[in-house]
Formats: C-alpha cells, structure tokens, sequence
C-alpha cells in the first residue's frame, strides 16, 4: 500500500431533520460516511426501504463524543484480549444510545490505525445491515488529523444550534489542552497502553514507569507496557537483571555503515513490516550471505556469540520475553536474554534483538522481544524472518508447484526456522492466503 492510499480516511456527514430525541439528536441527526484506504465501511442495505446506501444515519454527536472519549486508548492503546472494556473503547457499535452502529474495530500498533470492519446479518428488529469486510491500515497522524477535524465540525455544529455547553465541548478542550502539554501528554501516553481511561490508571504505577522510561528509554518502557500492562514493573527489573550478562553478548558487525545507509534507504512512510525486509536484505547483503541458510555456527562467528546463547535451553524460563541491554545505542554489542526452551525460537529472538539495536538508534537501552501488538514488534519479526529465511532462498525450493505442509517444513527446517514463519512469509508475499494465518499471527505479518 502507498502512502497516498494510507492517507484515505474520511468522515463524511449531511444533516438530516429529526423531530424526536434529545437536543443533541435533533441537531446533529446525519447520513455518516466513513472511509477508509478505498473502502466504505458505512454502506448498509436497508431491509425496509429495500435500498443500498454508503451510509448510516446515526447522532454525529454521540459519534464525536465517542471519539474525543476514547482518544488517548484510540491512538496508543495496542489490540489486546479484546474484553469488554476494550471493546467499549475500540469499537463503534459499542456506542449505542438508540442507532445501529456498524462493527467497526479501531486499534493503533504506534506506527498506524487499523481498521476492522465486519458485515453484519441483522436481527429481526433491526432492517440495517452492514455490508463491509475488510482489515486496513492508515497512519496515525492521518487518523488523528481527520478526528480532530470531525470533532470540530459538530462542535461548530452545535454553536449554530445554541449547544454551546455540552460534554462533547468540555471533553475535547480538555483533551486537546493536554495533548499540547509534555508531562500530561506522557501521563495519558503510558495510562492509555496500560488500559486504563483518563484519571483511572494507578496514579503510582504511571509515576513509576514514567521514572523508568528516564533510565530505560521511553520506547523501551511502552514496549514492555504494551506486553505485560500492569505487571510492567516486575518485568522491566527481571529484564535488566537478566540481560546483564556480559557473556551473552552480540556484537553486529558493519554497524556503522549499516546505521549510515539505513539513514538513506529508511523510508519513514513504509509499513513496519517492509521496513524489516529491507534492513535485513541490507545486512544480509553486508554480510555476503546471498540466499543460503544461516546456520548456528554462521551465526557465532558473524555476533561473535558464545556458543551456549544459541546452543543451551535456559535454565531461567519463568519469564515470557526476550531482551537486550545496550549501553547506548551507537554501541556495536548487545547483551542477551533469550528464555526460550525451542532453539529454533531462541534463534528468532536473537534476530529480532539485533534487528532492533541496529534500526532504533534512540536513547533506549532495554530492547523487548514481546508479543504486543506494535510497531516495532512488527519489525523485529519481519527482520528476523527475511535474514534467517529470505524469501527468493524459500522460492527457490518451494519453486511453482502446489504448497504442502510438508513442503512448509521441509524449508523451515532447511532454513533453522519455525513452519509459521515460513507460512506468514509466504502470505506477505502473496502465495497463500491470509485466512491461512489464525487472527493473530495475520496482524504480525503485516
């Protein structure tokens, strides 16, 4: 997808009359179009008047309220279990208050917004169905831009009407005061990836993590936030404790020539995904590594690894994440920690760790491998993915006849890597189809 198709998403609104309801239904009652990257997630078949449409007719109001409500965990609130409380503040037709609302999931990986939109079947006293399928994804400042602008129109809207003290309008100005200030815009920030709505997260938790991200980084920090909510703390300490084993260390050779020429290839507007392919062909091709596999003694010689980091099961297992510690970033070496019981798994993180020392060149300092949601989780596996099974090497032995899943692991056995890669690697690049991956491994792959 190019950056001109990312920057499709629109709401549109024409005002229809109402003669019943609320002050706020009467004013702002409208036929809403939303779309989003070409799709129109708003068209409805209306059973009753037999008819076709691109849009829905709802309150602007409650859509607008909704939007400014949910702003902080909309913008940096990753996918998570998707329980009650998120869905409340992740999907449209949560909104309720008296109009069918499409099922439309919005949720945010840092990078950009996606968007879920589901077809709907009716019920027997609702003749609106919705008739949208589809997963996309728009940049955040694209979202953010088209929200604000929302919102102001029926604020606007309401000034005409004479509405002028509603909760809409307190609501707003208090988000975009806190928005324009750096200690509150940080606070909102770690209490919205932690899960919780304005004012309700653990006020001593936030202030704890806010002191850890001045010793670890901020990104470091939310990227552990996103994984473990409100077990972050513990996590962050057990990291740093583990990962300071100078044994278990990786040193990245050509690192700063790779830094330098990512400076130029690097393209900001790049999904995240496509980002990690083109590091790791960059080093790959640093290295002299053409499509071969990269076996486990390749691998100690090219970090200059002691052979027990890939080689030994951990004997401390008890935490789910893997983890480099640098002291800064412009560092060529990285310590490890890599608790994984499966060697090809302990090879995969050690990929994503070195993929992230060398593309973030930020003040962080504890680099996460974790299951969140995110951006920057999307890179790592994408990076790790295309330097340990790059895809014209898969190609060659898969070659043009039908997939099997013996053939699957047949080439992610060649290659030291899990089937799974092999497969989302394969969806990236259009061989199979998505539906092959489950839910969340779809979303990584991206």
């Amino acid at each position: 997808m190019n950056e001109e198709n990312r920057q499709k998403f629109k709401i549109d609104f024409n005002w229809l009359p109402r003669e019943t309801g609320s002050q706020f239904d009467k004013a702002t009652f409208a036929e809403i179009t939303l779309e989003i990257d070409g799709n129109i997630a708003s068209e409805v078949h209306d059973s009753f008047s037999k008819t076709t449409r691109k849009a829905f007719r709802a309150s602007a109001f409650d859509l607008a309220y909704w939007f400014a409500c949910n702003w902080w965990r909309l913008r940096w609130e990753t996918m998570g279990e998707a329980d009650a409380d998120w869905k409340m503040s992740h999907q449209l037709c949560g909104i309720g208050n008296g109009y069918v609302w499409p099922d439309i999931t919005l949720y945010s990986d840092g990078h950009s917004m996606n968007v879920r939109s589901l077809k709907s079947h009716g019920h027997r006293i609702e003749p609106i169905r919705f008739l949208s399928d589809f997963l996309a994804g728009v940049s955040v400042k694209t979202f953010e831009n088209e929200v604000d602008n929302f919102i102001l129109s029926i604020i606007d809207r309401m000034n005409q009407q004479n509405l002028n003290n509603s909760n809409l309008h307190l609501v707003w100005k208090e988000v975009l005061k806190e928005r324009s200030q750096t200690e509150s815009y940080n606070w909102r920030k770690l209490e919205a990836i932690l899960g919780f709505d304005p004012d309700e997260g653990p006020e001593e938790l936030i202030t704890a993590l806010l002191e850890k991200s001045a010793v670890f980084g901020s990104g470091a920090i939310e990227e552990i936030i996103s994984a473990t909510k409100t077990a972050a703390i513990e996590t962050i300490e057990t990291l740093h404790a583990s990962t300071s084993d100078r044994t278990k260390q990786a040193t990245i050779p050509y690192f700063s020539e790779l830094r330098k020429l990512l400076s130029k290839e690097l393209r900001a507007q790049d999904f995240p995904w496509q980002q990690g392919e083109l590091v790791a062909g960059l080093m790959r091709e640093a290295l002299n590594l053409g499509i071969k596999p990269v076996r486990d003694a390749t691998l100690n010689d090219i970090f200059c690894l002691s052979q027990q980091v890939i080689e030994n099961v951990p004997t401390d297992l008890h935490c789910p994440i893997s983890a480099g510690f640098r002291e800064e970033s412009t560092n060529d070496r990285v310590n490890l920690f890599l608790p994984l019981r499966v060697k090809t798994s302990r090879r995969f993180a050690l990929l994503r760790i070195i993929g992230d020392h060398l593309r973030y060149d930020t003040a962080d300092k504890l680099l996460a491998a974790t299951e969140a949601k995110t951006a920057r989780q999307r890179f790592q596996r994408s990076f790790a993915r295309e330097f340990l099974c790059p895809f014209n090497g898969l190609m060659e032995i898969l070659g043009d006849e039908p997939l099997t899943d013996a053939k699957i692991e047949e080439a992610a056995e060649y290659y030291g890597v899990s089937p799974l890669a092999v497969t989302t690697t394969l969806v990236n690049k259009g061989r199979i189809d998505r539906s092959e991956l489950a839910p969340w491994d779809w979303y990584f792959s991206r």
